[in-house]
Order: structure tokens, then sequence, then C-alpha cells
């Protein structure tokens, strides 16, 4: 008689006490990507994990926005930069805080167009496929955290429309920050 309440506690607690598996974050993401060689971008961002062993989640994420000259957006001159991937991560966490590493593969596509430095109008634009390594952190509660990663964007292969050899070079790098929920 005594086992049933026991093995059923055992059970409540054990239930309450599990770790999150999943997670979606939005934020944005700061930072300097081709084809705009003398200025920056800024993106919304969209980000999905699961959780696949203690250690390690997939990843994927989504980003879109504008980017602008070290000038300021001299119309027309402006452009975008968008991105789409998928990849891992490793989490591990003391306390409140959690070391985030991970890498991705993704589509990233920018276009720049302007008057301001060429004679007449130009239009540069670069969608490469990228692999993405990222170190961050996130702290916060069981559910709620806040999120902040650094990325490098590196080019693997470019149908780049500007004259950079081999189209293998860094495509860019973002400070990311966000809002993450986990459940």
């Amino acid at each position: 008689m005594y086992r049933l309440p026991f093995v059923t506690i055992l059970i409540a607690s054990s239930a309450a006490s599990a770790e999150p598996d999943h997670y979606v974050a939005g934020g944005v993401m700061f930072g300097a990507a081709e084809p705009v060689y003398d200025g920056y971008n800024v993106m919304a961002a969209a980000d999905a994990g699961y959780r696949l062993t203690p250690l390690l989640w997939a990843h994927a994420g989504a980003a879109y926005g504008p980017s602008i000259d070290r000038f300021g957006a001299h119309q027309p001159n402006g452009g975008h930069n968008e991105l789409a991937r998928g990849g891992i991560e490793v989490r591990w966490c003391a306390s409140i805080v959690c070391g985030i590493a991970g890498a991705d593969l993704g589509v990233q596509h920018g276009s720049w167009t302007t008057t301001q430095y060429q004679v007449g109008m130009e239009t540069l634009s670069d969608t490469a496929l990228v692999a993405i390594p990222r170190v961050g952190f996130d702290v916060g509660g069981d559910a709620l955290r806040l999120r902040a990663t650094f990325e490098a964007d590196t080019s693997l292969v470019s149908d780049e429309t500007t004259d950079e050899p081999n189209g293998k070079r860094i495509f860019g790098f973002e400070l990311a920050a966000g809002v993450a929920y986990l459940w």
C-alpha cells in the first residue's frame, strides 16, 4: 500500500525537473557582410532548436534586414541581406549561465545599389553557400533566457558580381542578441 504513493511522487517530481528540449528565439543581428564593403546591416532574426543529447542541439535560423553604408542612407544607395541556415550547437550550463558553440551551413544573399561612388548606378549582389561558426552565451531562468552570440559567415561557394578572387573569403560577421523561450 505504501509503494503506490511513493512511485506516483517519484514520477511527478522527475517530470517537473525535466530539462527543456525545444527553444524558439527572436532578436536582432548587427554586423557587416558583402557586398556592402563600407557599411553594415541590421537584420531581424528568428532561431529554433531541438535537443538531441544532453549537450547537442539541432539548430535552424533565418534573418532579413537592410544594409546601409557608413555615410547613411543616400538614396538610392542601400540594399539588404538575408540568411537561412541550419546546423548543430553545443550548450553547457553552470547555474543561470550557459555557453553556446555551434556551426551552421546556410545560404546568404546580399544586394547593394549605389550612385554615390560610381558614375551612374551600380548594383552588386552576392548569393553564397556559407559556413557559420558561432560562439556565445545565454542567461536566465528555465523558460525565458537572454541570448547573445558572435558569428562569422565564411563563403564556401559564391556567385558574386564583384571582383574578389576565387569567391572564397570572409563573407561577414554579426553580433546577435535576442530572447529565447525554452520548453
